[in-house]
């Protein structure tokens, strides 16, 4: 049949129609009925089928091949743009990410875990280093001892210094000298056989933890030390005292190591000694 101009019709059934023109629509492409679950667009060639069809199951849109966007363009959800070329949207918060390439720079609200050695706790800003439960600003630990620094708000110094059960055979004296706002001291459990003298200078110690070491004196002058509330020299090898350090705190107790005049001189005192003499 050979026709020119047009034909109206209320349907037209036909086998196979091929065109050479352009044919445009008036009205969106619609699929009805019950089911139009597997309907879309579907190209087809003697070996592959290519589709862009609705699934159900969950309802979704399916498509079979890549979808490249222009680059000046984005995926949005609910009108808001959800990944550009380079970006992620600002309301993505989540993820599941298991590997990124090179960050130029990271910022993080809360608490952070970077593959379970390395760990700060936002709610008291503290840092561990090989232990999740850091007692101090900056603590580093590993099987056998801590080492913590913790510093004041005010001025960054350091208070607390923990090096304890670490093999330390001493102490250098210069160390003590740039450490003027230590309040706490914990060197137990070590090999040291001396304290080094510049103890002293740091007249903000509260706490002094050196037990468990091979202590045989104290240096002379720690009765100096006006702030000292505890004092732990327990089982060490400490067989003569300075005689600063009994005019102000008395003679240890040989059996439960109190010195005698801790209750009259310095409250809340706990100096305790394991000593060798008789």
């Amino acid at each position: 049949m050979d026709v020119t101009g047009s034909i109206t019709a209320q349907s037209l059934h036909v086998n196979e129609l091929t065109a050479d023109i352009r044919n445009e629509r008036s009205t969106s492409l619609e699929f009805d009925g019950d089911n139009v679950a597997g309907k879309g667009l579907v190209w087809r060639t003697p070996s592959v089928s290519r589709q862009f069809v609705f699934h159900e199951n969950p309802d979704r849109m399916f498509s079979s091949e890549n979808i490249d966007l222009a680059r000046t363009k984005h995926y949005s959800i609910g009108t808001v743009p959800v990944i550009t070329e380079t970006d992620l949207g600002s309301t993505i918060i989540n993820s599941s990410l298991t590997n990124l390439g090179v960050l130029d720079s990271l910022s993080v609200t809360g608490n952070v875990d970077f593959d379970g050695y390395l760990f700060w706790e936002a709610d008291v800003n503290r840092l561990g280093i090989g232990t999740d439960n850091p007692n101090a600003t900056l603590s580093i630990a590993n099987l056998d001892a801590e080492f913590i620094i913790d510093s004041e708000n005010e001025s960054g110094k350091l208070q607390s210094l923990m090096i304890r059960q670490n093999q330390i055979s001493q102490v250098p004296e210069m160390s003590m000298k740039q450490m003027p706002s230590l309040r706490v001291l914990q060197i137990s459990s070590n090999s040291l056989n001396r304290l080094p003298s510049s103890i002293t200078t740091c007249h903000t110690l509260e706490e002094i933890y050196v037990n468990g070491n091979a202590l045989k004196k104290l240096p002379s002058c720690i009765d100096r030390l006006e702030k000292v509330k505890v004092l732990n020299a327990c089982d060490n090898q400490i067989q003569v005292l300075p005689s600063g350090f009994i005019d102000r705190f008395g003679r240890p107790d040989i059996k439960t190591g109190k010195c005698s005049k801790v209750s009259e001189r310095c409250i809340n005192c706990n100096f305790s000694f394991e000593l060798n003499c008789k």
